[in-house]
């Protein structure tokens, strides 16, 4: 068994908060794509511009309040144990609990201090982010062990 317990701090804390902005933004860009021919054909049916600036202007908005939003509401979404057992990881958090196999790690990215796990399109989490500093079961040689040939150094 490996565990990391305890909740994330510095750099893994703005790194997690990054990846929600982005997978929160992706979203929005997606769900907005998905709607503009609907506007486009409004704007056509009813000739007026405006709105396509409102729909804009409402994506932009969007974009802007979640760089704001997110690092305040999602500290209860912040891991605080994550274990790997069995080829089961499981992340722990206030709020949420994810459990993914270990067969659907596509990367393991270490960039110092911590370690963020990819997985393959369909299984992403941002939340599974592995501080060094944190790990209270097993050794970082495990760990590494465990993901050998899918670990990627960055720094």
């Amino acid at each position: 068994m490996i565990e990391f317990n305890g909740y994330l701090t510095g750099a893994p804390k703005k790194f997690l908060f990054k990846k929600l902005i982005s997978c929160f933004q992706n979203a929005t860009v997606f769900a907005f794509t998905m709607v503009l021919p609907f506007i486009i054909l409004l704007v056509k049916t009813f000739e007026a511009l405006s709105i396509l600036y409102l729909y804009l202007a409402f994506f932009l908005c969007l974009m802007i309040v979640y760089r704001i939003i997110i690092p305040k509401a999602s500290k209860s979404a912040i891991p605080k144990r994550i274990y790997i057992m069995d080829d089961k990881m499981v992340c722990i958090a206030d709020n949420l609990t994810e459990n993914r196999s270990v067969e659907l790690v596509r990367k393991v990215f270490d960039y110092g201090e911590f370690y963020f796990i990819s997985f393959y399109f369909g299984k992403i989490s941002c939340y599974f982010i592995c501080q060094k500093s944190l790990l209270t079961q097993g050794t970082i040689e495990d760990f590494e062990k465990l993901f050998d040939g899918k670990i990627v150094r960055k720094k």
